[in-house]
């Protein structure tokens, strides 16, 4: 899979203010919020891309979640990531009036180049604006405004970046399949890149798909149709040809699909259909209702 990488703009701040941006989505008691990092620094990458990850948190105060999102910037979870907040630099405080947020940040702030800042702003206000309800971000430091700029609020859609950058937002995902021996499943790390009006886990079930048909676990020819989240159950809906799973292996194939997409917050079963009707049973294991992890078949420790 070839993957676009996503090159912020240095002119962060041309477009005038437009709409609000709300991205985020709630199920339950729960709220679905895209996290922005910065992707990792190495030789290839100089620290100007991004990359996101679906995070749920079990909160629906606006308040409590811009600490937890802010908080999640500054902690990522996995090495692909990288926190916006180097050099020292550090939250303040952040606090909302009506949908909007101000981020104070710490003075040392001040001495970051234009392109430092703005990458920094723009992994802020990205993350921020996916909470539902708030829709302008404001950020001072040392509770000032921006050397040289006029105190305002900014929303997403006031950062200009490459166009690929909402068609092509990478996710650094963990990945379970059948191990050769069939003994069990093994975890690896995979960036998978949804492609434009797909979701993430309808972009993992096809890769999951793509490499079990490839090792001939998967019958040739089968396709997913379909796959969607609702109330904290993916539904994936797959051709005839998955029926016909082979009994000694039919168990690792439906859990190679079901750890990997429960491994995402939001989820926490996936039920699988054929033809868009739910069946009694793919080959040996029961389908009448959701399944949900089992990761003691995860044989590398992962």
């Amino acid at each position: 899979m070839r993957l676009k990488r996503v090159v912020l703009l240095l002119c962060c701040y041309l477009l005038p203010f437009l709409t609000g941006c709300s991205f985020g989505g709630k199920y339950g008691q729960s709220t679905h919020i895209k996290i922005t990092y910065l992707e990792n620094q190495n030789e290839h990458n100089k620290g100007e891309t991004f990359l996101s990850e679906d995070r749920v948190f079990k909160e629906t105060d606006k308040q409590k979640l811009v600490s937890l999102v802010l908080d999640a910037l500054n902690k990522p979870r996995h090495s692909s990531f990288e926190s916006p907040f180097k050099n020292g630099i550090k939250v303040m405080t952040a606090f909302t009036d009506g949908n909007n947020v101000t981020v104070d940040l710490s003075e040392n702030f001040q001495t970051l180049t234009g392109i430092q800042k703005s990458i920094i702003e723009a992994s802020i206000v990205q993350s921020l604006c996916s909470i539902d309800g708030i829709d302008y971000v404001r950020i001072t430091s040392g509770n000032k405004p921006i050397n040289g700029r006029k105190d305002r609020y900014l929303s997403s859609f006031d950062l200009v970046f490459s166009t690929d950058y909402f068609a092509n937002t990478r996710y650094d995902s963990l990945l379970y399949l059948p191990e050769k021996e069939q003994n069990g499943l093994v975890s690896e790390r995979k960036v998978i890149t949804p492609k434009e009006n797909e979701s993430l886990e309808q972009a993992i079930a096809k890769e999951l798909l793509f490499q079990m048909t490839k090792q001939n676990e998967i019958p040739e020819n089968t396709k997913l149709l379909s796959a969607e989240t609702k109330n904290s159950i993916c539904y994936l809906n797959f051709s005839d040809e998955l029926s016909g799973l082979d009994k000694q292996i039919c168990n690792l194939v439906l859990y190679s699909f079901v750890d990997t997409i429960c491994s995402l917050d939001h989820v926490q079963g996936v039920q699988f259909n054929i033809n868009g009707k739910t069946i009694e049973s793919i080959s040996s294991v029961s389908t009448l209702r959701p399944i949900q992890a089992d990761y003691s078949l995860t044989v590398n420790g992962m």
